[in-house]
């Protein structure tokens, strides 16, 4: 499985442990993502993990619908 975490920085100061994420699959760590660059860093991702980056229809017009936590919802 491919994961990708769009922007790590605002959620992890250093203290947090990715290793139950990589021992899911291929891990990817950016520490922050612009706009221009979502569509690249998601294509052929499985999972995606965003704090802040902005996933809304226009910045994904060819990828899958996105599955989404309860309560939380899509722009």
């Amino acid at each position: 499985m491919r994961i990708i975490v769009l922007d790590s920085s605002p959620a992890n100061d250093g203290d947090l442990s990715w290793k139950d994420l990589e021992a899911l699959g291929t891990l990817t760590v950016y520490d922050s993502t612009t706009p221009e660059q979502v569509v690249e860093r998601c294509r052929d991702a499985e999972a995606v993990f965003s704090n802040k980056v902005v996933m809304d229809r226009h910045r994904r017009p060819s990828a899958p619908p996105l599955h989404r936590r309860p309560g939380h919802r899509l722009q």
